[in-house]
């Protein structure tokens, strides 16, 4: 949900500071230079230092919870850039990874149930998120909008280690 606020509500909040929306549209640049050039390195560091996959997951969840608390003071330009920045990095490190930690921590006769969990609430995420932030925003404000999602990546964070540390046990 949080990531979707990128595509809907952070839009709207630039405007309202008098950021054009072609700067907003640059963001999308830099995002997606950075997944196309990001994903090469990301591979060739993990084939030549054989990062873990679940350390992986959440060096991107604390890059997530870093763009999106700065987001909280962002109020220029050069602020929301560094963001998308960050939270891009987070995305190139962490999304590659979750279908096969899914994979790896599913039993071969339930693999395909949990895998559609995964797209599930992905899919959820970008249909509630932009609602759900839109909602925030008028009730309340952007900045309880960047806070909330900070400790929904967190909470995130925190069940996916228990869950994560529980099946590894097995």
């Amino acid at each position: 949900m949080g990531y979707a606020q990128w595509q809907s509500n952070l839009s709207v909040y630039m405007q309202s500071l008098g950021i054009g929306l072609n700067k907003y549209s640059y963001l999308w640049t830099i995002n997606g230079i950075i997944v196309v050039v990001g994903q090469p390195i990301i591979s060739f560091l993990d084939k030549r230092y054989g990062i873990n996959n679940v350390k992986k997951v959440y060096v991107g969840y604390a890059l997530f919870v870093v763009a999106f608390a700065s987001l909280i003071f962002a109020k220029d330009y050069e602020h929301f850039m560094i963001s998308m920045i960050i939270v891009t990095f987070g995305e190139v490190i962490a999304f590659p990874v979750i279908p096969a930690i899914v994979a790896n921590l599913s039993s071969d006769s339930e693999r395909g149930k949990y895998q559609g969990f995964v797209s599930i609430a992905a899919s959820m995420g970008h249909a509630v998120g932009p609602l759900l932030g839109g909602v925030i925003v008028e009730l309340f404000s952007y900045e309880l909008l960047f806070e909330m999602i900070v400790l929904l990546v967190l909470t995130a964070t925190i069940i996916s280690l228990i869950i994560t540390r529980l099946n590894l046990k097995k």
